[in-house]
């Protein structure tokens, strides 16, 4: 069960990142872009995250680990 859900989690993140960041040019798209649901403080400081040099490369060093 608990595999299932860790899929399905990691599944809706890499979705979510795919459709309000990596497929959108400039942070300003993304801020014109950002769901609703999410408060634009919060939404900014997502953008600032994937954003991040370092994160960058934890982010490509995760993915040769799988």
């Amino acid at each position: 069960m608990y595999n299932t859900l860790n899929a399905a989690w990691r599944l809706h993140k890499s979705r979510f990142k795919t459709k309000y960041y990596t497929s959108l040019e400039t942070d300003a798209e993304r801020l014109e872009k950002r769901p609703q649901e999410i408060s634009l403080e919060d939404f900014k400081l997502l953008l600032a995250y994937w954003g991040d040099d370092e994160v960058k490369v934890l982010y490509l060093l995760c993915w040769m680990l799988i």
